[in-house]
């Protein structure tokens, strides 16, 4: 659909919704507020007029959401890790961790709502790791008070 210039543009949330009134091209003018079926008319953004190769690709905000992934799950390695290696969890609070993998797995359960990958992955991950501290800790404090 063509339209012509005489029309107010308002962005809200990258559509742009036609305010006031629209040309098509037969000339003629048509109130939004007068037609039958009123309807959004949507403009296409930036993003979608790039010429996009047929395999996969990824937006930018995917991008960053994959390395977001990568560094929120690098942040839990080294506590892992620390643990596994010295057998002791007595330094590391249970409360933490179950406020820890009640609060992920919140997040994981709205990831998979909106269908977000990005938010699955991490959450997902760092659930799984969280509840491996968590294994560890009643693990290693069974060790000590025996």
């Amino acid at each position: 659909m063509w339209l012509r210039s005489k029309m107010q543009l308002m962005r809200y949330n990258s559509i742009y919704v036609i305010k006031k009134t629209l040309s098509v091209l037969s000339g003629k003018h048509m109130p939004i507020g007068n037609m039958v079926n009123p309807k959004i008319i949507l403009l296409p953004s930036v993003e979608n007029l790039c010429i996009k190769p047929k395999y996969f690709t990824m937006s930018f905000t995917q991008i960053i959401g994959f390395i977001a992934t990568i560094l929120s799950i690098a942040t839990y390695m080294p506590q892992v890790f620390q643990l596994y290696k010295t057998k002791s969890a007595r330094d590391i609070s249970m409360p933490m961790l179950l406020l820890l993998c009640f609060g992920v797995a919140i997040w994981l359960t709205f990831g998979i709502w909106i269908k977000d990958i990005p938010l699955i992955l991490t959450n997902g991950l760092i659930l799984t790791m969280s509840l491996l501290m968590v294994i560890m800790k009643l693990k290693y404090d069974k060790k000590i008070k025996s």
